[in-house]
C-alpha cells in the first residue's frame, strides 16, 4: 500500500549508525567523526518531521532516546576497534569495497531485487576468493545454525554474482552486540569472594576487571587474591575467540547450487507478490517472534477485529516516497568483472555516502 506512519519514530537506529561508521573506516575516513555526522543528520531529520506532525519540537524525553542511541553506537564502535585492531578482518582477508547499494533485475519479470552489501572482501593472492561481509547488530547473540540457513545470505550472493560477473565463495558474518563494557565497582559476593560462574561474570573486559581487582586490593578488600586471579582468567576466556560476549564472527561457504536455487525461486516469489496485490489478497502476517519492530501493527489489529481500517490509514499514515537510494550498482547500467574493476568502481563512489 506504500504507506508510512505520519508520526516519526523517536529512535536512532543504532545498527544504521554502526554500519555507517564501519563503512567510513573502509573508505579511509574517521569512523567516529562520521558516526557523529550521521547521528546529527538523523536527529535533525527527526526534529523536522516531528515539527510537521505536532507543530512543536520533540520533548526532552524523546530527544533523550537519540542521545542514548548515539552513546550506544559510539561505545560499540570504540570497543570494536579496540578489540580487532590492527587487523579488522580475519587473517588473510582484505577489503575491496563497502556499502554497495544494488538493484538487480529479476529474470523474466519487471521487478528488481534491491539491497545494500555491507562489504566485499578478498582472500588469497594467486587465485583470490571473493567474499561478502555481512554486518549485524543484535541484542541477543545469534545462533550459528540459524545463520547458516539465512536466506538473506543467498539473496545477496546471487545479486552480487549478477553484478560482479564472478562466483563468490560465501559470507563472512560480522556481528556486534548492543552491549557496552562495564567497569565493575564491587567484585565481592556475600561470601567475600568474587564469582567465577560464567553466567554471573560482569559484562566487562579483562583490562577493566584487572583494574577493579587492583582497586579492591588497594582498599584492603582482597583476602584471597588467588580467587580473583581465577575469576580474571574466566573473564579473559569469555573475551577471547571469534565468538564472545560482545562480538560474533562466522564464516559460511555457500555452494553455487544453493545460489542458483535462490535465483530459480526468486521470479516465483516476485510473481506471487504481484498477484496478491492485483487480486487484493493482502492479509496480516503475524510473526512468531512478535511484531515489536513493525509500524503497521494497528492496521493488522484493525483488520482482524473488523474495526475502521480506512480511518486508521487516513489519519495515522501517509503515502511513502519509497526508496531514496541512489543505486551504486544498477543491473541495467553497470556490470563489473573482476576484483580490480570492483576496486576501481568503489574508489569512484566511496565518499558519496559521507558527503553532506
Amino acid at each position: 500500500m506504500h504507506l508510512e506512519p505520519i508520526k516519526p519514530a523517536p529512535a536512532l537506529y543504532i545498527g544504521s549508525a554502526v554500519h555507517h561508521a564501519l563503512a567510513a573506516d573502509v573508505a579511509g575516513l574517521d569512523p567516529l567523526e562520521q558516526l557523529d555526522h550521521y547521528c546529527d543528520r538523523a536527529e535533525q531529520k527527526y526534529e523536522e518531521e516531528y515539527k510537521k506532525f505536532a507543530g512543536s519540537k520533540p520533548e526532552a524525553g524523546e530527544r533523550m532516546m537519540f542521545s542514548e542511541g548515539r552513546h550506544m553506537a559510539r561505545s560499540m564502535i570504540e570497543h570494536y576497534f579496540e578489540f580487532y585492531l590492527p587487523e579488522l578482518l580475519p587473517q588473510g582477508y582484505e577489503y575491496i569495497a563497502a556499502e554497495i547499494t544494488f538493484r538487480v533485475p529479476i529474470p523474466g519479470t519487471d521487478g528488481f531485487l534491491a539491497g545494500t552489501v555491507d562489504a566485499i572482501a578478498s582472500h588469497g593472492k594467486k587465485k583470490p576468493e571473493v567474499w561478502l561481509v555481512e554486518r549485524k547488530t543484535y541484542a541477543q547473540q545469534p545462533n550459528e545454525n540459524d545463520l547458516a540457513r539465512d536466506d538473506q545470505q543467498l539473496g545477496y550472493l546471487w545479486a552480487a554474482q549478477q553484478m560482479l560477473g564472478m562466483e563468490l565463495a560465501g559470507v563472512l558474518y560480522d556481528g556486534l552486540g548492543k552491549r557496552i563494557p562495564t567497569a565493575p565497582k564491587n567484585l565481592l559476593l556475600q561470601s567475600g569472594l568474587p564469582t567465577t560462574a560464567k553466567d554471573k561474570l560482569p559484562l566487562t573486559t579483562p583490562d577493566n576487571y584487572h583494574a577493579a581487582c587492583q582497586l579492591n586490593e588497594a582498599a584492603g578488600d582482597i583476602t584471597q587474591f588467588e580467587k580473583y586471579a581465577e575469576a580474571l582468567a574466566q573473564v579473559e576466556l569469555a573475551y577471547q575467540g571469534p565468538v564472545n560476549r560482545f562480538f560474533s564472527r562466522y564464516k559460511f561457504r555457500r555452494s553455487q547450487a544453493e545460489v542458483a536455487s535462490f535465483g530459480r525461486h526468486l521470479p516465483q516469489l516476485y510473481n506471487d507478490m504481484v498477484r496478491s496485490i492485483e487480486e487484493d489478497r493482502l492479509y496480516p502476517n503475524f510473526r512468531w517472534e512478535g511484531c515489536w519492530d513493525c509500524s503497521f501493527q494497528t492496521l493488522c489489529d484493525a483488520e482482524e477485529q473488523d474495526e475502521d481500517f480506512n480511518y486508521l490509514v487516513e489519519n495515522s499514515y501517509r503515502q511513502s516516497p519509497g526508496y531514496g537510494t541512489t543505486w551504486a550498482l544498477d543491473g541495467e547500467k553497470v556490470t563489473l568483472t573482476g576484483i580490480d574493476e570492483v576496486r576501481k568502481f568503489y574508489n569512484s563512489i566511496k565518499l558519496k555516502p559521507f558527503q553532506l
